[in-house]
């Protein structure tokens, strides 16, 4: 596999140039979707192909999707959004509770837990 030097992604006939680890990679499916016997004979230039691009790798087996293969960045970069996602809910529903009246003080949150642990 050769090393991607970016691509050009077009949307609603205009198009938006993204680098190898721009703010969003979207997949190359003559070269992101591989057999997985592909993988097994050639993993190494996968690997180098995942770093390269940024971009996850499809596994099939028969034809179907079986598994999904990235390189350990783009995996945090997936977990660190995830984190802000799952924060960014709390928070939303937090300031919805507090628009709807759903609270407490805490003194009495806080009476209610002394009580049940005695």
């Amino acid at each position: 596999m050769a090393s991607s030097e970016g691509f050009i992604r077009v949307l609603g006939g205009a198009s938006t140039e993204f680098g190898n680890r721009g703010p969003q990679v979207y997949m190359d499916i003559t070269k992101d979707i591989q057999p997985m016997t592909f993988f097994r004979n050639h993993s190494a230039d996968v690997l180098r192909h995942l770093k390269d691009t940024g971009r996850p790798v499809v596994l099939t087996v028969n034809g179907r999707a079986a598994a999904v293969v990235q390189d350990a960045e783009a995996y945090q970069r997936l977990l660190d959004l995830a984190a802000q996602a799952s924060a960014a809910e709390g928070i939303r529903q937090g300031l919805d509770d507090l628009d709807h009246g759903r609270v407490r003080p805490a003194a009495a949150v806080f009476a209610d837990i002394r009580d049940v642990s005695r």
